[in-house]
C-alpha cells in the first residue's frame, strides 16, 4: 500500500469504474492521487524488491522442505500467498545460469584430439614389440636423421634424444590411458599446419632417413616416396558423399550444377553447399570448430530447458492419465516446481565445488554426492504428495519420468546440436 493521499473523486483513473473504498475493484489500482515525490518512487522501488525478496525466500523454503506441496496449493487456488511459479522460474534460472557461466569455463585442451596432433605419441603408444623395433630404428640414426625425423612426427619441432628418451619413459608409464590413431591415419586427418611442417620435413629427408621414417609410421612396412604422397593425398581429397552422389569438392559440385549435369533444386543446393562449409571448416581446424559448437551448445542450454518444460508436462499428463482432475497446466506447475529445485540445488553443489576448490578441502565434494542422491529422493515425494498414488504406481511413474525426460532432453538436444551446427 502507498503513502499517497486518498483521491475524493471515486472513478477509477486506470479504467474509470465507481471506486468503493480504497481500491478500483475492476482492476485492482489504488485510488490515489497521481503526483508523487521522488522520495515516495525510490522508497515504493525498494518496497515491491523487498516484498519479492520476501515472497521469494519464503515460497523457497516451502518449495525445498516440503516436495509437492507449492503444486498442490496452485492446483486449489490458494496462489496469493506464494510467489507466482513462472516468475519464480524466471528469476531463478537467471540466477543459476549466470552463475553457472561465471564459474564454469571450457578447457580448451579437452578439444584437442590427438588426431591432428603430433605423430610421437603415436610411435611411442605402441604395442612393446612394435615400440622396441621403433626405438631401435630410432637409435640407429645419426644426428641429422634423428633431427629431421623429430622434425616431422614433433609439428615441426626438433628434439634433443635424451628429451626423446624422457619424454617416451613417461608416455609409455601411462600409455594405456589414452587412445591414439595409427599415424598414417594421424596424417591424413591433420589441419593444414601440422600437414605442411610434416610435409616439409619429409621433403628434406634422403633416401635412408626417408626409409627409416616410413617403417616407423608404417608398421616397419616400406613404401616409396611417391607411394606416400600418393595415399597420403589421395586421402586427405577424399570424395564426399552428397545424396548418394560422390564429390571430390565444393568447386566440382558448383560446376556440375551450373552445367546442369546436377539437377538438384534450391533447397538441395544450399544443403550441399552447407555441408561443404562445414567439411571444409572442420578439415582446417578441428580443434577450433568442436570448441565453437560446444560453446553454441552450452549458451543455447537455458532455451532448450524451457522448451522441455511443456514437452515434459504432456508427457507427465500422458501416464498420469487417468487423473482427469489433473490438467496440462496442473502437470506444467509441477515440472516449473520441479525444475526450480533443481536450478537451487545445482546452485549449492556449484557453491560447494567452488569452496572445496579455493580452501583446498575433499568434505564438500560428500556433500555434493549426497545432494545428487536427494535429487532423486525429492522428485519422488513431490511426485507421491502431488499426485497422491502410493508407493508401487509412484516408483513405476517415477522411473517413467525420468526416462521420459531422458528422451525429450536428448531429442531437443539433437535437434540444437543441429542448429549449432549449422551457425558453425
Amino acid at each position: 500500500m502507498s503513502h499517497l493521499k486518498e483521491r475524493k473523486k471515486q472513478n477509477c483513473l486506470n479504467c474509470n469504474a465507481q471506486v468503493q473504498g480504497k481500491y478500483c475493484h475492476i482492476c485492482g489500482q489504488e485510488n490515489v492521487e497521481p503526483a508523487e515525490s521522488l522520495w515516495h518512487l525510490v522508497t515504493h522501488f525498494f518496497n515491491d524488491i523487498t516484498h519479492f525478496d520476501g515472497k521469494f525466500f519464503s515460497t523457497g523454503g516451502l518449495l525445498i522442505t516440503r516436495p509437492g506441496f507449492l503444486s498442490a496449493e496452485y492446483k486449489m487456488g490458494r496462489r496469493s500467498n506464494y510467489l507466482n511459479p513462472v516468475r519464480m522460474y524466471v528469476f531463478t534460472s537467471f540466477v543459476f545460469f549466470f552463475v553457472f557461466f561465471s564459474t564454469v569455463h571450457i578447457d580448451e585442451d579437452l578439444f584437442k584430439s590427438s588426431v591432428g596432433g603430433s605423430l610421437v605419441d603415436a610411435i611411442i603408444k605402441t604395442d612393446s614389440t612394435e615400440f622396441s623395433n621403433s626405438l631401435s630404428e630410432i637409435n640407429s640414426m645419426n644426428e641429422t636423421e634423428f633431427k629431421v625425423f623429430t622434425r616431422a612426427v614433433n609439428k615441426g619441432r626438433t628434439m634433443p634424444r635424451d628429451h626423446f628418451k624422457i619424454y617416451s619413459d613417461s608416455i609409455r608409464k601411462i600409455r594405456k590411458t589414452y587412445y591414439v590413431a595409427s599415424p598414417m591415419v594421424i596424417i591424413q586427418l591433420m589441419d593444414s599446419t601440422a600437414f605442411k611442417s610434416v610435409d616439409d620435413a619429409v621433403n628434406d629427408m634422403d633416401s635412408s632417413t626417408f626409409s627409416k621414417f616410413i617403417k616407423l609410421i608404417n608398421g616397419g612396412k616400406e613404401m616409396s616416396r611417391s607411394d606416400f604422397y600418393s595415399r597420403r593425398d589421395s586421402a586427405r581429397k577424399s570424395t564426399k558423399i552428397l545424396f548418394g552422389k560422390r564429390y571430390q569438392g565444393r568447386a566440382e559440385y558448383d560446376s556440375l550444377v551450373k552445367k546442369a549435369v546436377v539437377k538438384d533444386g534450391w533447397m538441395k543446393q544450399k544443403i550441399s553447399q552447407k555441408l561443404f562449409d562445414i567439411d571444409e571448416k572442420i578439415s582446417n581446424s578441428k580443434d577450433g570448430v568442436i570448441s565453437n559448437l560446444f560453446n553454441i551448445l552450452l549458451h543455447n542450454f537455458p532455451q532448450l530447458l524451457f522448451i522441455s518444460l511443456p514437452l515434459f508436462a504432456l508427457f507427465l499428463k500422458l501416464i498420469y492419465y487417468r487423473h482427469k482432475n489433473f490438467y496440462l497446466v496442473s502437470h506444467g506447475i509441477f515440472t516449473v516446481h520441479l525444475y526450480i529445485f533443481y536450478f537451487i540445488a545445482l546452485l549449492a553443489m556449484i557453491f560447494l565445488n567452488e569452496i572445496g576448490d579455493y580452501m583446498h578441502w575433499s568434505w564438500p565434494g560428500n556433500i555434493i554426492s549426497v545432494l545428487i542422491f536427494l535429487l532423486f529422493v525429492y522428485e519422488y515425494k513431490a511426485m507421491r504428495n502431488f499426485y497422491g498414488q502410493g508407493r508401487l504406481k509412484t516408483i513405476i511413474k517415477f522411473c517413467l519420468a525420468g526416462a521420459g525426460r531422458f528422451f525429450i532432453i536428448t531429442f531437443l538436444f539433437l535437434i540444437f546440436l543441429l542448429f549449432s551446427f549449422l551457425k558453425i
